[in-house]
């Protein structure tokens, strides 16, 4: 018992130490510094200390939910690299080791769980998690609205890499060294601070989630992430339909209309969320402009200053690093050399690490080698990362293991009867497909550590064993019952 707490604490430290260093990665003063670097070591060395106790105790993870599909993708990334040895040799060789290293943390650290833990320790863990979430992200956005109100930007190249941050090209990056990663974290946040607040909080614990969903429906306003707003309002409308479809309306009879009435009640307030957004945008530019205009007379700035180009979004510049015409925002010519990358190499794909140098040996006419951005090194899009590196046979694996926690996922909602439980696994469920959706337009949740793609390994794990022991726990008291 006394090794099983050690592990369990153990398991706890990780997964904190594991989320500050994707923090570390995508903070703009942190990001390609020394702190960073070494932090890196110490988190690399302690996860292997981690997963080698787990590997050791593996029959308490074994019955995790896909863990074996999980398992043959590891190993299949291995043999993806090994083929492709020829194209870019042992540096691939290490980065794709090195990459295996931090996927196998994901799986077999943040989501394989033990199915005998209790449901109040499952709880408490996401708690603490959620905290630290929703702490980070307030002092995030609030330092980040600060240097918006200050214009501060900060473009330094740190280790040969260019590092971007602050409030750059009528965006907010802020504290974020990509406005995307920091939108997906604020989205997350907001999905957590309703789950509180469904829980009908007290009244300080209240303001503080208002005050949350205020500020991060600031941030990603300004900083005018698609993305962002694309899984905040995915991920509000599953929240809302999970939440409404299991209260009761008097006025309605009929079980087919119950769900159309959900479904339609979710996206009229996925509807506000984006009003709300927009509308947030609207009036912090004509702010802005203001200030510049009584700017202007009193201190006798240049005239030539364009206001209409102070509003907060994307405007066609020689120096933004977005295409304003291109709605995509260069995603469709990666996708396209994705998929020209992998019909060269279908079925064990050409390696994460790898794309590049098998593209420059086999494709080098193609996009993500061929552009004015420079060398694209992922997909942009998780899915396509995973065709690309490891072929239709590891994509296969992964499509298999994603339907495979899908269909559970989808069973045990519709199984679970306690509100409480309920609530929580529905929470978690919304996050985890506003991630997914995420991913689409993001190289996250497998071979990258992202704060999105940790989170998303640790609430699945969260939600797949909480699942298990509700379900477990409500069938133990059906049988006492019935005795």
């Amino acid at each position: 018992m006394d090794i099983k707490r050690i592990k369990c604490k153990a398991d706890i430290v990780f997964k904190f130490v594991y989320l500050i260093l994707a923090i570390i990665t995508f903070n703009a003063f942190t990001d390609k510094t020394a702190v960073s670097r070494y932090y890196t070591y110490i988190v690399f060395a302690f996860g292997v200390i981690v997963f080698l106790l787990r590997f050791f105790s593996f029959k308490d993870y074994k019955n995790t939910k896909g863990l074996f599909l999980l398992i043959a993708f590891s190993f299949l990334s291995v043999v993806s690299a090994l083929i492709n040895f020829r194209y870019g040799g042992k540096y691939d060789i290490i980065e794709n080791l090195q990459s295996l290293v931090w996927m196998l943390f994901s799986f077999f650290i943040l989501y394989a769980y033990d199915v005998n833990t209790e449901k109040s320790d499952i709880k408490k863990e996401f708690k603490l998690i959620s905290y630290f979430l929703l702490f980070y992200n307030i002092v995030a956005a609030v330092i980040s609205i600060l240097m918006m109100a200050n214009n501060y930007i900060i473009k330094e190249v740190r280790d040969g890499a260019l590092v971007l941050g602050g409030f750059l090209w009528n965006r907010l990056w802020g504290i974020y060294t990509d406005p995307n990663h920091g939108s997906i974290l604020a989205a997350i946040c907001v999905i957590i601070s309703l789950y509180y607040i469904s829980n009908k909080p007290k009244a300080f614990a209240l303001i503080v989630h208002i005050i949350n969903i205020f500020l991060s429906l600031i941030y990603i306003a300004c900083s005018d992430s698609r993305t962002g707003l694309v899984s905040l309002i995915s991920g509000i409308v599953v929240f809302v339909y999970l939440y409404l479809v299991r209260r009761e309306f008097k006025f309605i009879k009929i079980k087919g209309i119950k769900y159309i009435f959900c479904v339609f009640m979710s996206l009229i307030i996925a509807s506000t969320s984006l009003l709300a957004v927009n509308l947030s945008k609207n009036v912090i530019s004509e702010i802005r402009i203001k200030n510049i205009e009584i700017s202007m007379e009193n201190e006798n700035l240049p005239e030539n200053v364009v206001l209409g180009e102070l509003t907060i979004g994307r405007h066609e510049s020689e120096n933004n690093g977005d295409l304003s015409e291109d709605i995509s925002n260069r995603r469709f010519g990666i996708w396209k050399s994705g998929l020209e990358i992998f019909a060269k190499a279908p079925l064990f794909g050409t390696s994460f690490r790898g794309m590049i140098s098998f593209a420059k040996e086999v494709l080098p006419d193609t996009y993500i080698l061929n552009n004015d951005a420079g060398v694209f090194n992922c997909m942009h899009n998780s899915l396509l990362d995973v065709l690309v590196g490891q072929g239709i046979i590891g994509f296969a694996v992964f499509i298999a293991f994603a339907i495979l926690i899908l269909v559970n996922l989808l069973k045990g909602i519709k199984t679970i009867k306690d509100k409480d439980d309920y609530l929580l696994i529905s929470s978690l469920a919304s996050i985890i497909f506003l991630i997914a959706v995420s991913s689409l337009f993001l190289s996250q949740i497998v071979y990258i550590n992202s704060i999105g793609g940790i989170v998303f390994w640790m609430f699945l794990g969260y939600a797949m064993n909480y699942l298990n022991a509700s379900l477990f726990e409500e069938k133990s008291l059906c049988r006492k019952s019935a005795l």
